[in-house]
């Protein structure tokens, strides 16, 4: 039976929860709080603390341990984030250590904004990291934490770096994304807030190919794997060309009101799926329209 441990229950943790709970899978998540859908055949909740060593030592497994843990916090501030990112070290530290000991295997989620800006092209695993935001360092900070921790203890490691995952479960969430953030803003008849003039361009990948690859990874365990891939679509699209397919998709125009551009922000930022292709062929639709379809009727229609 295959072993998986989900190390956060945010919108990355929901969602792969929603994928891979299967009777023929065993899903330890470990949670804040008591999550409102229990009971899920195959699933056990824990609640805790990340950060106890007992906790994860009652959800870690000799399988794969996927570290969701604040994987999509982009928009706090930095102040927030160096709190936060203290935190986070340390509990990685921990779930590695945890996780050598039973002699798993780890997952990190990280972000494409390690690459930084990507002016033209697609930027590849081997591409040098670049990152401009607080946050892209941070997670390159734990990418080369994890690498080294992975080399003191032996550890196979996969780096999964995910450029801007969407889906269904991003909705119900704090107002993570574009894509989350502009379905909210249909849904309650506010506005969404365009910086400069919407040409910032981003690579948009649905949830459900993250989901996949952490079932190709748990179903290889043991078996060589990449070190590090890029989890993408490929594909550039603007602020407009969103709003303009969600608009096509939705079936009614979406309000919009510019503000000055953020300073600093990434003007161009696609990903290079090559060798995630290459590795995992045949994986769940990666296209934005593939994203759309999984999102559902329930929220195609949120304000009624």
């Amino acid at each position: 039976m295959t072993k998986i441990a989900i190390l956060g229950h945010g919108f990355l943790g929901k969602s792969l929860v929603d994928y891979l709970a299967h009777e023929q899978r065993q899903l330890h998540v470990l949670c804040r709080t008591r999550p409102i859908l229990d009971g899920i055949a195959g699933v056990r909740f824990q609640i805790g603390d990340a950060g106890d060593r007992t906790t994860l030592e009652s959800v870690i497994t000799s399988g794969l341990t996927v570290f969701a843990v604040g994987s999509t916090f982009p928009s706090l501030t930095p102040t927030q984030l160096h709190t936060y990112a203290s935190r986070e070290k340390e509990i990685l530290q921990l779930a590695l250590q945890v996780t050598a000991e039973r002699g798993g295997q780890f997952v990190y989620l990280s972000s494409s904004a390690i690459y930084g800006e990507v002016p033209v092209g697609r930027a590849s695993e081997s591409a040098i990291p670049a990152p401009i935001s607080v946050y892209g360092h941070h997670k390159l900070a734990c990418e080369k934490f994890c690498l080294e921790q992975a080399k003191t203890f032996d550890l196979p490691l996969t780096i999964l770096r995910l450029s801007n995952p969407f889906g269904p479960r991003q909705i119900a969430e704090r107002r993570q994304g574009l894509i989350g953030i502009v379905l909210d803003n249909v849904r309650i008849g506010r506005p969404t807030q365009v910086r400069g003039d919407g040409s910032a361009i981003r690579d948009y990948v649905p949830v459900n190919v993250v989901s996949a690859v952490i079932q190709r990874l748990a179903e290889n365990l043991g078996r060589s794997v990449p070190t590090i891939l890029n989890v993408c679509s490929g594909e550039g699209l603007s602020t407009y060309d969103v709003l303009d397919r969600l608009s096509s998709w939705l079936g009614h125009p979406i309000e919009v009101e510019s503000i000055p551009p953020a300073a600093g922000e990434i003007q161009r930022s696609v990903l290079d799926p090559e060798r995630l292709c290459h590795w995992a062929p045949r994986l769940p639709g990666t296209s934005f329209s593939a994203g759309l379809a999984a999102l559902g009727s329930n929220i195609k229609n949120p304000i009624q």
